[in-house]
């Protein structure tokens, strides 16, 4: 019973002090809608407040990639020695590529880090165009840099591929339709390239692949995706 009251008088005492702020804040000329509205003074800290969290996440993942090539006395470091580096700050590396994606287990923000040590918060990374090309043997080949015999696209839609090769990180904007009556396709090589964080619909994107047996969407973001109608039709 003593310990009930005790919570309650706590309880209460908590309440006083957030009615007494609140008064404080309205005599001293600050609205309600100034402290709950959608530019309040609350959203604005909030706001400061992770980006200044993301900042500093930037900052330890690139002192751990400068490390890593300084120990390696080289540009170069393998996912082994970004564990190594980043060991105490419960984080979640997986390889993408030729990037790797590091995830901040205690916020959840999720970045990209480059082989040039270049880092990215996620939503930062940028839609790229993509350039494919069909060789006579059926392999299509997709990059997101020009280069000579390449064409501009985003839909393939052909008996006659038989092997997808994504050369270099692609992130389109949508992936409706993408692979779409591939019907031929074995086999997509560096799947990892195809970034998909901007992508906000996979509507029929490998629909008629029915020849596709083996397909590791393992380091896929789908979180932007709202439609995954008939996706593996």
């Amino acid at each position: 019973m003593k310990k009930l009251k005790n919570n309650q008088t706590r309880g209460i005492t908590i309440i006083a002090l957030v009615i007494t702020i609140i008064v404080l804040l309205l005599l001293t000329g600050i609205s309600i809608s100034m402290l709950a509205g959608d530019n309040s003074i609350l959203k604005q800290a909030t706001k400061a407040r992770e980006e200044t969290e993301k900042a500093t996440e930037k900052e330890i993942i690139k002192l751990a990639a400068t490390q890593a090539m300084i120990k390696n006395k080289s540009e170069n470091y393998e996912k082994q020695d970004l564990e190594n580096e980043l060991l105490n700050k419960n984080v979640t590396i997986t390889k993408s590529g030729k990037n790797y994606k590091i995830k901040f287990n205690t916020s959840d923000n999720l970045y990209r880090l480059t082989p040039k040590g270049i880092v990215k918060y996620f939503e930062e990374i940028e839609p790229t165009k993509i350039y494919a090309k069909l060789e006579s043997d059926g392999t299509l080949k997709l990059r997101s840099t020009i280069k000579d015999s390449y064409e501009e696209g985003t839909r393939w839609n052909s008996a006659d591929i038989l092997k997808i090769i994504i050369e270099e990180p692609i992130a389109p904007k949508s992936a409706r339709d993408m692979f779409k009556d591939c019907t031929n396709l074995k086999e997509i090589e560096n799947i990892e390239n195809l970034h998909t964080e901007n992508i906000t619909t996979m509507m029929n994107m490998f629909y008629g692949c029915n020849k596709l047996d083996n397909l590791d969407v393992s380091n896929f973001d789908t979180s932007k995706v709202t439609s995954m109608y008939y996706i593996f039709e």
